[in-house]
């Protein structure tokens, strides 16, 4: 089991903090810790370290951001930190100490002041106990993150933050004082833990982490291998149930280009999700078997467990739709988001284009002031939510939004591409796009956005069509419009959940749509695809008939 170096300094902290209390009570007796709880541990050099311990566990994320990643955390990140974000924890470190250490300092007073100053650090602690849940659950306990929000609902979780809330309220007034001296002497024996992240940061400002050895450039260049065959444009959606979008879809929602579309073309509404999450989903559609599960290995590398497979197989070994499209001599393109596709398919791909999901970490600017700025904001917030309106993830999900959908309309209006594999965020949480504004202004929505990002999805999807009309290029193109998987948080939405995926294929020249209603699974898409490709399905009528031989059985 990993963990990481800031996470498992500040265990072996807590494990002497409990051992120099273990020995003080079995070798000196409990008057001996007891004189040491009820001395006054707030000034001079104590109340210094007591301050600097705060504030370190307070980063306690930033910290293991920065030097806490391991090979598998890297599968997910364009980049190693820069040095301007050591920098900025560093400074962020010394700004909170320097606003800790006056509270710090009173919080032993007898009278009014010292009560005040007591339950004000009990207060604050509020903070670096959010850092810690925050890491503990990132590695070990999804429930104590946004799991809760999406099993339960915001209102369910609030509830539960209000009544944590009044309790330690009740415990502020009522044992105020005692709980701070021994909160205050944890901070002063968990004081070292400041060494070891400070001195990381020093080497790491001096001597940042190395470039990952992976390459995030394609490196096929052929030119298109079309004779007979379509070109082909897959538009995946993240997270775009089919039930939502089209069955049960909120009245207030308008969906224009999505309802055009489906008008002509053929729409199957019974194909059952590739995967439940977007590894599992991607890597199934285009390896065209069953993923059950998907391990994160490095920055290219991927382990894929595959249903009926005893054995992990590595990504790279894998036959998957882009290398076999290569093999025909076919060119490929991908822009995408979540997954690292440059790395992962850079040899088999003409062009390529991809961006991170939005973390903490990659949401703080890169310079220096930036960089202190946001770090001490993000100690405020959460992904989904800030009470300075829009958090930095959704700050930095805005900018990668417009500039994926950028490079997917560059790659739907290249003719010199057989085939665009564009995976855009769709509607994939954070929300952030105000349907009734029509701005990208929403905030604290992780739920109740959902309309609003299936709006995103219709405006998506109208200005390719619009750029590939132009070109010339729509009407002689294999659209197809898909899902990865349903909304994880359909159950909180409106108490639903269904399996089902978006599937829409428009052949060259269709006009008039068909209605496909027998079971599939996406996974087949990628074999379809490729007899567009090659010519052998060139019209509604073949790929209909093709999707009938693949039919799954009546349960």
């Amino acid at each position: 089991m990993y963990i990481d170096p800031s996470v498992g300094a500040l265990l072996g902290q807590l494990l002497v903090s409990t051992g120099v209390a273990l020995y003080l009570v079995l070798r000196r007796g409990y008057s001996k810790l007891h004189q040491f709880l009820t001395s006054d541990p707030s000034r001079g050099i104590s109340g210094a370290l007591i301050a600097l311990s705060f504030a370190n566990l307070t980063l306690l994320r930033v910290w293991t951001d920065l030097f806490g990643f391991s090979e598998s955390d890297a599968f997910e990140m364009k980049a190693s930190p820069p040095w301007t974000h050591f920098a900025g924890a560093l400074v962020d470190l010394l700004v909170i100490a320097l606003l800790i250490w006056p509270i710090v300092r009173q919080i032993s007073r007898p009278d009014v002041i010292g009560t005040v100053c007591s339950a004000a650090l009990l207060a604050l602690s509020a903070v670096p106990l959010n850092a810690m849940r925050d890491v503990v659950g990132a590695r070990y306990f999804p429930m104590l993150r946004f799991g809760l929000v999406r099993a339960y609902g915001p209102l369910a979780v609030k509830v539960l933050c209000v009544l944590a809330l009044v309790f330690a309220v009740a415990v502020i007034m009522r044992l105020g004082r005692q709980t701070c001296r021994v909160f205050c002497f944890l901070l002063l024996l968990t004081s070292p833990f400041a060494l070891i992240t400070t001195g990381q940061a020093l080497w790491n400002f001096f001597s940042p982490p190395a470039a990952f050895a992976v390459s995030d450039a394609a490196r096929a260049h052929r030119g298109h291998g079309r004779t007979s065959g379509s070109r082909v444009v897959w538009l995946l959606f993240d997270e775009m149930d089919q039930r939502i979008t089209f069955e049960d879809r909120p009245r207030v929602l308008e969906m224009p280009e999505f309802d055009r579309l489906r008008s002509t073309a053929i729409y199957a509404n019974a194909v059952h999700e590739a995967g439940e999450n977007t590894d599992t989903a991607v890597t199934s559609l285009l390896t065209g078997r069953t993923v059950l599960r998907t391990r994160e290995l490095g920055p290219a590398r991927l382990g894929l467990s595959f249903e009926g497979s005893p054995v992990e197989s590595e990504f790279a070994e894998t036959v998957h739709l882009f290398g076999r499209a290569g093999a025909l001599g076919f060119s490929s393109a991908v822009a995408g988001w979540g997954m690292p596709y440059c790395r992962l398919f850079g040899r088999d791909l003409d062009h390529c284009w991809w961006c991170e999901s939005v973390r903490p970490d990659n949401s703080i600017r890169a310079g220096l002031t930036g960089a202190t700025i946001d770090g001490l904001r993000s100690l405020l917030e959460t992904k989904n939510f800030s009470p300075f309106g829009q958090s930095i993830c959704l700050r930095q999900h805005i900018e990668d939004v417009a500039n994926l959908t950028r490079e997917a309309i560059k790659l739907a209006i290249n003719d010199d591409i057989d085939l665009a594999f564009l995976h855009l965020h769709g509607a994939h949480p954070p929300h952030v796009y105000d349907r009734q504004k029509r701005d990208f202004s929403l905030v604290n929505s992780p739920i109740t956005g959902y309309p609003d990002s299936l709006a995103l999805c219709d405006l998506t999807l109208g200005r390719l069509r619009l750029a590939m009309e132009q070109r010339g290029l729509w009407d002689r193109t294999a659209v197809l419009v898909a899902s990865d998987h349903r909304s994880r948080s359909s159950q909180v939405f409106d108490g639903k959940t269904d399996h089902r995926s978006i599937f829409i294929l428009k052949m060259p020249g269709q006009d008039r749509g068909v209605v496909f209603g027998r079971p599939m699974n996406a996974a087949v898409t990628g074999d379809l695809i490729l007899e567009i490709l090659r010519g052998t399905v060139k019209s509604a009528e073949d790929a209909n008939a093709w999707l009938v031989e693949r039919t799954l059985p009546d349960k």
